[in-house]
């Protein structure tokens, strides 16, 4: 197993690559990496101190999370961001050519091929490492491309866990920067925080306390969760296209009690999972139902009604209970589960996992419940949740994020150019050749004009100086100059703490 020790917190402490023991450090998980994901016994030795520089100077740093201008984040919130941001990281286990691996190591491992197929020039030397190392067919700059995105969705799975409609919930964009020091490449989060937004409506003749539901996006600004009203079946008949969802402190704390094996930070995500994958509700008994999934298993139902033009979370019910599809279901099939003895075992999702008899545990598989069973290990599967999480918070990101990532000392056209035939890259410099041509050409008839229009300009005031010079005493004269335009962009101060 690779040592899990975080590479980034030594460099933190010592940014300086001259520093013996930070060097020395990415050089041991440069071999364990190597070891791990290309043969037992590398020859690392072959790669030079002037390669290991080059693979070093690739890797991609996250620096601390920042505040956006004029945003309220305090510094103990930034704080817990970049512990739990750095717990992440470290503890995330992604697939790599059928092998787990660690973002820190990916890192690593990308670089190493980036700098074998791109960053050393002399092609025999280029061919002997490959050759040596036996590494597969693969371009380093894919692997590249990937990391910052890699990064980027654990900060949007980080988001998803802190998110909570009654307190406070962030937004996020990740900066892509050239680097400081000697590591060419980073991305600092900056983060928004707003306070939940909580209003009074009148249900059912009484004012209650209600929150707006924000929708969780991942990047900056915020905006409000809505929901068509072709979902809504015929629970709508109002002239609005969308209502806006907001959600009772009812719903959230039967929620809180009816699944009560995640802590609130897991009960956070669940909410954000199941709001950003919301397709369809259930109309059952006249009531509008959404479903809530836990790990992708069915757990339970928000209970829904609209209310003027907004639709309103008002209650949760376990998916054991009355006035619910399976809850129902279960019920009318075997009629002797109404004991209170068994009603007690089924309200929360700690009881239900603690039956054990198999008569009991047969008669919910048949029944349909088998599957929520397996939250029984619930650790274990949201460990392997976790990398479905990011997964599709990285598919997110992909379809979101075309722009291009500027760095510092990295040959884009190796990044960009290198798959191109010899024909088009031909065909591309002759063009630039021209471009370049045309327009040293239309510079040197310009700076030809302006010096014609100098010229005549002189003359023409040479000539009414002249004519003056008779009738004004020149000795008495203040000679007028106009002050320069200090043109100098002043680089933004919060900007400037960003990337610090």
């Amino acid at each position: 197993m690779i040592s899990r020790k975080p590479l980034h917190k030594e460099i933190v402490e010592n940014q300086e690559l001259e520093s013996f023991d930070t060097f020395q450090y990415f050089e041991e998980r440069l071999s364990h990496v190597l070891e791990t994901h290309l043969y037992q016994s590398p020859p690392v030795h072959l790669l030079s101190f002037e390669e290991k520089q080059m693979i070093f100077g690739l890797l991609w740093y996250v620096c601390s999370a920042q505040r956006a201008p004029e945003n309220a984040v305090s510094d103990s919130d930034l704080k817990e961001f970049n512990e739990k941001y750095q717990q992440i990281i470290q503890t995330l286990r992604v697939n790599h050519e059928g092998k787990e691996i660690a973002i820190l190591d990916y890192n690593i491992l990308a670089a190493f091929y980036h700098v074998l197929y791109h960053g050393i020039k002399n092609r025999k030397r280029a061919g002997d490492l490959k050759e040596a190392f036996a590494v597969p067919i693969l371009e380093g700059m894919s692997m590249m491309k990937m990391i910052p995105n890699m990064y980027t969705a654990c900060f949007s799975m980080l988001i998803s866990h802190l998110n909570d409609v009654r307190h406070k919930f962030y937004s996020f964009e990740i900066l892509h920067s050239d680097g400081q020091g000697n590591l060419n490449m980073t991305l600092t989060p900056v983060v928004s925080i707003y306070r939940a937004r909580q209003e009074s409506m009148m249900i059912n003749q009484t004012f209650r306390s209600v929150y707006k539901v924000p929708n969780p996006h991942l990047y900056s600004g915020i905006s409000w969760l809505t929901i068509p009203i072709e979902k809504l079946c015929s629970h709508y008949s109002g002239n609005k296209s969308e209502l806006n969802l907001y959600i009772q402190s009812h719903a959230l704390n039967q929620m809180q009690k009816r699944l009560d094996i995640f802590d609130q930070h897991e009960l956070n995500d669940i909410l954000s999972y199941n709001l950003r994958h919301l397709t369809s509700f259930e109309s059952y008994k006249g009531k509008l139902l959404m479903p809530i999934k836990a790990c992708h298993i069915k757990v339970g139902y928000l209970v829904c009604n609209v209310v003027d033009d907004s639709l309103v979370a008002r209650n949760f019910l376990f998916i054991l209970h009355n006035n619910t599809p399976e809850g129902d279901s279960l019920l009318e099939k075997y009629t002797y589960l109404k004991s209170d003895a068994i009603y007690c075992k089924s309200d929360r999702l700690s009881c239900l996992l603690k039956i054990e008899d198999e008569v009991s545990l047969s008669m919910y598989s048949k029944a349909g419940f088998e599957e929520v069973f397996r939250l029984k290990d619930y650790k274990l599967i949201i460990d392997a949740m976790q990398e479905a999480n990011y997964k599709e918070f990285l598919s997110y990101i992909k379809q979101g994020e075309e722009a291009e990532l500027s760095v510092a000392n990295v040959n884009q056209e190796d990044l960009t150019m290198q798959d191109y035939s010899l024909g088009k890259l031909l065909g591309l410099l002759i063009l630039n050749t021209l471009g370049l041509i045309v327009a040293q050409v239309m510079k040197i008839f310009y700076l030809l004009a302006q010096k014609v229009r100098r010229l005549g300009k002189q003359n023409t005031e040479f000539k009414r100086a002249y004519e003056k010079q008779n009738s004004i005493d020149l000795s008495n004269a203040k000679l007028i100059m106009r002050n320069e335009i200090d043109v100098t962009l002043s680089k933004s101060k919060n900007y400037e703490e960003q990337v610090s």
